[in-house]
């Protein structure tokens, strides 16, 4: 499955909350909390900004390989505002796994990467 939509959601009054909706090409989606307090825009923004466009067409199904390349190819250097929105976008792919009918060992041992290194 793969992204084809992300919204980032900026609502309640007197304090903001953030939270990302990560929509797959079969029409599941994934909610991710992303808010931090007193910068909760700068985290909007760093989500629609800089992570959506590059998790448009990315496997749902590799969300450990999602989180490393978010991690070690971050624009910013992994501060709070980068790490809360990693962490919005990792809650979202695990939510979205909710619906598949699959084992837990499935989700949680899923391998990272396509490849093995030979040294």
């Amino acid at each position: 499955m793969r992204i084809t939509d992300a919204k980032v959601i900026v609502c309640s009054p007197g304090r903001n909350f953030v939270t990302l909706k990560i929509t797959t090409e079969d029409g599941v989606y994934g909610l991710g909390d992303a808010t931090l307090n007193g910068r909760e825009l700068a985290v909007a923004s760093y989500l629609r900004d800089h992570l959506i466009p590059i998790l448009i067409g990315r496997d749902t199904r590799r969300i450990e390989d999602t989180w490393q390349y978010l991690y070690k190819g971050a624009y910013w250097r992994r501060g709070p505002v980068t790490m809360s929105a990693i962490s919005a976008v990792d809650t979202a792919l695990w939510d979205r796994q909710r619906v598949v009918a699959v084992g837990c060992w499935v989700l949680v041992g899923k391998m990272a990467t396509g490849t093995v290194r030979v040294v």
